[in-house]
């Protein structure tokens, strides 16, 4: 690479002529680069690249792309309504009528709906007829998803207007440690505890796929516990250990969040007895021994309707209990749950024992599953073929997961639009397209349902204008919703949900 140095006559005057000839010179030799610099960058070194724009870019030539869809524009401003249980009436009406004018637009209905088998939105009356019933028969909803929906975004919107419609409270299950805070509930933990994960880095000294509903456990790690659980422990030296964890409220969490009525204890079904204490608040409301070969859960009323926080004292000796999940609930209704699986692609379930998994699906009246993975397979996409490939995975663990839930609806939402960076430009991800149609082909396959993300963003190349808008939809890496993003596309999919229940009532009526 050549360096061009230009030199201005040493002199204390300059003639205008000669400044015009100056700028006239490094406009053209700046010109002539951006001319000819490769559009692909050129090499400098340690797998890195330097991009320059080219001369459309810079001179603004190029128009900008002009979706077949209606206006990305419109698509982000549409109103999302607030995040809250209770939405003031008035308010609620100004909402549904100016965005009723753009989603009453046949395209844009095409970009929001749900998208179905051969049998239509009949593959979810199943899932609306339980929700009918749910205040007198409390149903579940577990939404399994990667990065976009930890710290309950998009699951917290659901959440809170099925519960507003349809009864229930509680914040639902809880990971023991989470990867990312939550406004579930606040955390406190001590240093001792181990997580194990069947996703993101998998740890080799587990020899058993006992990870439960939440994919992951919590223990202090032993050499008993590289032993699979079915054989003879001997020799074994007497340790002590002891570790606790305490569960607060969120004072950010909403109304219907903090109402903490019932709480369980999830725990793998290991060879020794441990000690467990609950406090409410600093009061002891449990202190007994469990054996866990022949209970898997404890289930807690909480006494006190003033409660702030939970501390559970675990102890055991040789053998540290297994905790795979804390659950809160609390009025009957639907219950949410958020299970964030940060780098998943959605395909680690049917490596988790049934036995593990069917044991709290069986507990819980699972009604809907909703899977939102895609996004994280496309880092590893080299070409088309592996889009098919990662679909069939997918279609796999769909399968696996309905034949412990043969009553439980399923719905598969798609990946967001990402980009990824092609010159200057930010450009929707090559294989984005492909993967979505694996999916959504996976889910018709299953007898699922299929959301649209992707679409209802506005597609192609939507998502720089994510980051661009005012306030942020979404963050500068161009992969992740803001907080505000979140609740604008949980608000797309509740809608689309809530439109198939009416048919479902009007069915009903026929």
């Amino acid at each position: 690479m050549h360096l061009l140095i230009l030199v201005l006559p040493k002199t204390s005057k300059l003639k205008t002529k000669d400044i015009l000839i100056f700028i006239l010179a490094l406009f053209t030799f700046s010109t002539a680069i951006l001319a000819f610099f490769p559009s692909d960058g050129i090499p400098i070194g340690f797998g890195q690249k330097l991009y320059l724009p080219n001369l459309a870019e810079v001179l603004k030539l190029e128009q900008p792309k002009e979706l077949v869809v209606v206006s990305q524009a419109s698509i982000i401003n549409e109103i999302v309504a607030p995040d809250s249980v209770r939405i003031d009436p008035i308010l609620q009406a100004k909402i549904d009528s100016v965005n009723a004018l753009r989603r009453n637009d046949s395209i844009r209905k095409r970009q929001l709906m749900v998208h179905y088998p051969a049998a239509g939105p009949k593959v979810l009356f199943p899932f609306f007829k339980a929700l009918e019933r749910a205040s007198k028969k409390p149903i579940r909803i577990l939404h399994y998803g990667d990065s976009q929906i930890e710290g309950d975004r998009i699951t917290g919107y659901l959440r809170n207007k099925l519960q507003s419609k349809f009864g229930g409270s509680g914040p639902g299950l809880i990971a023991p440690i989470p990867l990312a805070n939550t406004l579930l509930a606040k955390q406190e933990f001590d240093d001792n505890w181990e997580v194990f994960r069947k996703y993101m880095i998998i740890d080799k000294r587990i020899k058993h796929g006992n990870y439960g509903p939440m994919l992951n456990f919590i223990s202090i790690f032993t050499p008993e516990d590289s032993i699979p659980h079915n054989d003879t422990i001997i020799n074994k030296k007497d340790t002590s250990f002891t570790a606790q964890i305490t569960l607060s409220k969120s004072r950010l969490a909403s109304k219907n969040v903090k109402d903490w009525r019932n709480v369980k204890v999830y725990f793998n079904q290991t060879k020794q007895p441990f000690l467990l204490q609950i406090k409410e608040d600093t009061t002891v409301v449990y202190n007994d021994t469990i054996n866990p070969e022949v209970q898997d859960v404890l289930d807690w009323d909480i006494q006190n309707t003033e409660l702030k926080l939970l501390n559970f004292k675990f102890s055991a000796v040789n053998q540290f209990p297994e905790v795979t999940a804390f659950s809160i609930e609390g009025k009957p209704g639907v219950w949410v749950d958020n299970i964030p699986l940060r780098g998943a692609g959605g395909t680690a379930f049917a490596s988790v024992s049934n036995t593990s998994l069917s044991s709290f699906y069986d507990m819980n009246n699972i009604q809907l599953l909703i899977l939102q993975f895609g996004g994280n397979a496309l880092y590893a996409m080299k070409k088309e073929e592996e889009c098919e490939k990662y679909g069939m995975r997918f279609e796999k663990n769909i399968k696996y997961l309905k034949s412990l839930n043969p009553h439980a609806c399923v719905v598969i939402i798609g990946p967001s639009d990402m980009s990824v960076k092609d010159g200057v430009k930010w450009k929707t991800h090559p294989f984005l397209e492909k993967t979505r149609d694996a999916l959504k082909q996976a889910a018709l396959n299953t007898g699922s349902a299929y959301w649209d993300m992707y679409e209802a963003m506005g597609g192609q190349e939507s998502m720089p204008l994510w980051v661009k808008a005012e306030p942020k939809l979404a963050y500068s890496d161009h992969i992740h919703f803001t907080r505000k993003g979140a609740g604008k596309v949980a608000d797309w999919f509740y809608t689309a949900l809530i439109s198939d229940y009416r048919k479902y009532k009007e069915e009903k009526t026929k």
